[in-house]
């Protein structure tokens, strides 16, 4: 699979420089795959939110990568207050949405510091970053961002695939479990219904067996009531010779 890179940079700091380095990448990972200035103006369709519509275009892409040329930083400041700075919303966005991020120094520049950064982009100086030095370094520090994009992302579709396979582990494992405690149940269920048959069943019993004792006991009566009367001598029988 193939990485979709959206390079974030600043025209008025680094346009030449993101020009070829976007020619480079694009000779790596196909010019389809690499993507440059969406935030320009002209390419934003109006009336559309456009922090929401870099933030959408930034989910589109697995690795951002962020040029940092001389003025960078300090446009940065400049631009604290304002709303529209769109490489501030860029880079936010990536963090934010765990892509991954690589910071790419133009030539001799400086990684900025904590204290350089808004709070949500306070992140990016602990990523490690890729330096990108003038002729005739230029296109061997290109090659070198390539691989590392290339590594990093293999990393990250690796650590996915780890995340989805433990995902359906457990998915599958409670699935076996519910299904464990249903049978457990139905197993319960049945125990029960039969001991509760049973019960009935021995209460019919003692039942039938009190009835039929009863029923014994009359019809002896009765016997015992008729033998009597035979027995019993006539009134006037008998004499004295």
């Amino acid at each position: 699979m193939t990485p979709k890179i959206f390079i974030s940079y600043r025209r008025i700091d680094s346009q030449d420089f993101t020009d070829r380095l976007f020619e480079h990448m694009a000779k790596h990972f196909g010019a389809e795959n690499v993507f440059q200035d969406v935030g320009d103006n002209g390419k934003i369709p109006p009336g559309v939110d456009f922090v929401e519509y870099l933030a959408a275009q930034v989910r589109a892409c697995d690795v951002v990568l962020v040029v940092i040329g001389e003025g960078w930083t300090r446009i940065l400041k400049e631009r604290a207050g304002r709303d529209d700075d769109y490489v501030r919303i860029e880079v936010e966005s990536a963090l934010a949405q765990g892509k991954i991020v690589i910071p790419v120094l133009k030539s001799a520049t400086p990684m900025p510091t904590s204290a350089d950064l808004p709070e949500r982009m306070k992140k990016l100086v602990r990523l490690n970053a890729s330096r990108v030095r003038p002729n005739p370094d230029f296109a061997r520090d290109c090659e070198t961002l390539a691989e590392g994009v290339r590594v990093v992302f293999e990393m990250r579709q690796a650590d996915a695939a780890a995340a989805s396979a433990d995902r359906e582990r457990l998915a599958e494992q409670e699935r076996i479990a519910r299904e464990k405690a249903e049978r457990e149940r139905l197993t319960a269920q049945q125990a029960e219904q039969k001991r509760i048959a049973a019960e009935k069943a021995e209460k019919e019993r003692i039942a039938k067996r009190k009835l039929s004792g009863s029923a014994l006991s009359e019809r002896e009566a009765e016997r015992d009531r008729l033998a009597s009367q035979q027995v019993k001598p006539s009134p006037g029988c008998g004499g004295v010779s």
